[in-house]
């Protein structure tokens, strides 16, 4: 108090009424030093001249921690993912706690400087820095965090074999949960998909039938776009269909033919072309939920046509759609 001439001390409570820590106003924590940042990136095996001054891990768990404070479950979105620190810092926070957090990383096709060391070492964007380190970041967590519980499992069967059995009940619990740990890490999830945002995968329609001409009704054959591959048709469908792009994808061949199968038959795919009936038989016999093929996958028009009556015989509860 200044106007009086005197100072008093005063006390924060920087719990909330979960127990929960509240954030500072000032963080001087050792882990959110700049100079951490480019010490984790070079622990990747990175020469720290491809990516100046990414963010420390610190910082970002501290950050995922205050946000998602008693969840272990949540997905965070970073929409300047640079080197894609939050993403290496949610893996790592799985791998301590066991939880299930997913990250969406977001960043603008950025090329890097041909002059510059990421360009030189075969980075052309800085999506494609970001893309590596999360590979090379989930394998390492999960080497290092295996190597450790395995030390520790290890040293615990040392006390065990020398142990009084009044201790050793302990003990086996601690084995049991060391075992536990291993096993998780060994399950960790250190996948991630890769999309970029582009034009619809379906043509547009520039003509008027009464403007068309004999010459160009080839161009009809199709409304697919010739660039584009079965994995972008099966993308634009998930999202048409109001699903997740995380969900689990299964790229079987039966018959011959390429099907993709999404979450357990929630959907099933075929985008070949000059498919032969017979796989509709083979399909509806998985009891999708929802079923997707091409207009211009089937052999015979009479096919296209049967597809439903088919369906309505063999799985009746499908939701057949054809783009």
């Amino acid at each position: 108090m200044p106007n009086r001439g005197i100072w008093g001390i005063m006390e924060k409570d920087m719990l909330n009424d979960r127990g929960l820590v509240k954030a500072t106003s000032s963080w001087t924590f050792k882990d959110v030093n700049s100079e951490r940042g480019s010490e984790e990136f070079i622990d990747l095996d990175f020469d720290k001249r491809i990516f100046p001054k990414p963010k420390p891990l610190g910082t970002m768990k501290r950050i995922s921690k205050l946000c998602l404070s008693g969840f272990n479950s949540e997905i965070v979105l970073d929409f300047f993912s640079g080197s894609a620190t939050l993403a290496h810092a949610e893996i790592l926070l799985n791998a301590e706690d066991g939880g299930n957090r997913k990250f969406i990383m977001v960043q603008m096709p950025e090329e890097t400087d041909e002059n510059s060391e990421a360009y030189k070492a075969g980075y052309k964007t800085i999506a494609a820095i970001g893309k590596e380190r999360i590979r090379r970041a989930g394998n390492k967590i999960k080497e290092e965090f295996i190597e450790k519980y395995e030390k520790e499992l290890n040293e615990l069967k040392e006390k065990l074999k020398q142990g009084t059995l009044e201790g050793n009940n302990e003990l086996e619990e601690q084995k049991v949960e060391l075992e536990s740990k291993i096993e998780n890490i060994k399950n960790l999830d250190i996948g991630f998909r890769v999309y970029k945002t582009d034009s619809s995968n379906i043509k547009d329609i520039y003509y008027h039938p009464t403007e068309l001409k004999q010459d160009q009704l080839e161009l009809l054959g199709s409304n697919i776009k010739e660039d584009r591959t079965p994995e972008d048709l099966l993308t634009q469908v998930i999202l048409d269909l109001g699903l997740e792009l995380s969900l689990p994808i299964e790229k079987k061949k039966m018959l011959g033919n390429n099907v993709f199968i999404v979450q357990q038959n929630a959907l099933v795919a075929c985008f070949d072309d000059n498919i032969d009936f017979g796989i509709v038989d083979v399909i509806a016999d998985l009891k999708p939920f929802k079923v997707v093929f091409k207009d211009a996958s089937f052999k015979d028009d009479k096919d296209r046509i049967n597809v439903e009556e088919r369906f309505k015989r063999l799985s009746p509860e499908t939701v057949i759609t054809v783009i």
